[in-house]
């Protein structure tokens, strides 16, 4: 209703030391960095410049720009106050399952080509006229003959000055900056890595989440990553060190979005893991009825807050 405005399943996807974002399952909210709420980002619906779904969303916090990839080869660029700028075609003969902006004059966008010889997919480069100006910065494809039943997603995302993303076909994680890519970490799924047969298949979804390894999320800084993995039907959770490649924390864990995770001294019963994190800070949201049921909170921090302050964020300092 009106007087709520984050579901469930909200979760922070961009923070700095004056602005907040959050996406919703109807919407992106604006915060600033006190938890105040600013703006709505556009809204679901059918009407002009409005969305039925968002793809990714990256951000310009030189110029203080979205950019929402709403499918069709559509991006909608939109201001931190939620005015609507621009529309952005990506002029690509290919499917476009993903774009995202690596710098604040280039998009970069997944196309994949599908056909009766398996499938191609590419990493391009586009202008902001959505002119394609580099095609094949990565590239990669199989020979299968799959029958598509459900659109797959890659993964692209910031990472200080680097856009990072991986494909859901294959275990490599590129780094890209400009024009270029620039490093490469592979994510060792040893014999629980699926096929495109498995991964595309809906029929085979069972089959997928109990044999084998399936990656939902991942957040990093210079020296952290935090991987959620679906493996024999549970969510696991996992800590990497980037520099060494040890493993410092793996553990099946509930969803994060009903207080899953590292267990942690400030939170009795709720334990954090983060949606989103730099070199500053790890941010995350927690149900407010897990935070009044903690017993190291103290007491008058519970009693300021309300039934409707839900969820609550949460922000650990580095």
């Amino acid at each position: 209703n009106d007087s709520i405005l984050l579901h469930q399943n909200a979760y922070v996807f961009y923070a700095d030391n004056s602005d907040l974002f959050i996406r919703s399952k109807q919407s992106i909210f604006h915060f600033d960095s006190k938890g105040r709420f600013l703006n709505r980002i556009g809204k679901m619906g059918d009407g002009p410049y409005e969305y039925n779904v968002i793809y990714n969303v990256s951000v310009d916090d030189v110029n203080k720009r979205l950019f929402l990839y709403v499918g069709q080869k559509k991006i909608y660029v939109m201001n931190y106050d939620g005015q609507f700028l621009y529309e952005l075609n990506l002029q690509v003969m290919e499917d476009v399952p993903a774009a995202y902006l690596i710098n604040e004059n280039r998009i970069l966008a997944e196309t994949r080509a599908y056909s009766n010889n398996g499938i191609k997919v590419a990493l391009s480069l586009f202008n902001m006229q959505g002119e394609c100006i580099k095609k094949d910065l990565v590239v990669f494809g199989d020979d299968l003959k799959t029958d598509l039943h459900m659109h797959t997603m890659p993964y692209m995302y910031a990472c200080q000055n680097t856009v990072r993303y991986m494909s859901s076909f294959c275990n490599m994680f590129y780094g890209l900056q400009n024009e270029a890519v620039v490093d490469s970490i592979v994510i060792n799924k040893k014999n629980y890595q699926p096929d495109r047969s498995l991964i595309e298949n809906m029929n085979k979804r069972n089959d997928l989440l109990r044999n084998y390894a399936s990656l939902v999320d991942i957040q990093e800084n210079s020296n952290t990553m935090f991987l959620l993995v679906i493996f024999r039907e549970e969510l696991r959770g996992m800590v990497v060190d980037k520099n060494t490649g040890i493993t410092l924390f793996s553990s099946f864990i509930d969803m994060p979005q009903r207080g899953g995770g590292v267990k942690n001294d400030y939170l009795y019963n709720c334990n954090f893991w983060p949606t989103y994190m730099n070199d500053n800070a790890l941010y995350s949201l927690a149900p407010v009825e897990l935070i009044k049921e903690s017993l190291s909170v103290s007491d008058s921090f519970k009693r300021k807050i309300k039934d409707d302050d839900n969820p609550v964020l949460l922000k650990i300092l580095l």
